[in-house]
């Protein structure tokens, strides 16, 4: 009889723990016609900026539990939400939940400003194009591809870490300590800036 109890227990605790780590999934749309500048401010998670040549700002994001563990609540991932805000043409996209990660992958056009401020996890550009962009990470690693001919002035600094460049111009790195500075050029006009205070940062220019 025991063991019985003891198996319906297990069982009905794994049942927890799978609908406690089932992912929630959104997907977000917003014209583009009047928004030139994008903030995206997250706690944890990652996010993937892709270059589109679509009229509008296509998001995709995954919601999932940022950790797990027997015995603590699970946060309700279904009442979760991004949160947008947009104020004469600037978006600003962010999310901020106890217990939860959000996993963002945003298609987007060509913008005048991008600016990106996440807690821990990873940021990667592919082929973004800005007149500026700016990423400030605390925890994780920055992965920039651009094309050389949008690139201009290159700044990367990791408080403790390694900062790298491939296919720039008049690249210098300097180090101190635990800590690295990188500069270096690309052949157009957009100025980069990518900072993590524990990780890596690095730009490949294409």
């Amino acid at each position: 009889m025991i063991s019985k109890r003891i198996f319906a227990v297990v069982i009905i605790m794994a049942f927890g723990m799978s609908m406690a780590f089932a992912d929630e999934k959104r997907s977000y749309q917003f014209d583009v016609s009047k928004i030139s500048t994008l903030k995206v401010d997250l706690s944890i998670g990652s996010i993937i900026v892709e270059h589109s040549d679509i009229e509008s700002i296509d998001i995709e994001m995954t919601l999932s539990e940022e950790g797990n563990g027997w015995f603590r609540r699970s946060p309700d991932l279904s009442k979760m939400d991004l949160d947008s805000d947009i104020r004469g043409s600037e978006l600003t996209i962010s999310f901020d939940e106890k217990g939860a990660k959000a996993d963002l992958h945003i298609r987007l056009p060509a913008t005048s400003e991008l600016h990106i401020n996440l807690g821990v996890g990873t940021v990667e550009l592919l082929l973004a194009q800005s007149d500026l962009i700016e990423v400030d990470l605390g925890v994780g690693t920055i992965e920039i591809d651009m094309l050389k001919e949008f690139a201009g002035d290159i700044t990367l600094s990791a408080g403790v870490g390694e900062t790298t460049a491939k296919g720039a111009d008049n690249v210098t790195t300097s180090r101190a300590f635990v800590s690295s500075d990188l500069s270096a050029r690309g052949v157009g006009a957009t100025p980069i800036q990518g900072n993590v205070g524990v990780g890596s940062a690095s730009i490949s220019l294409l």
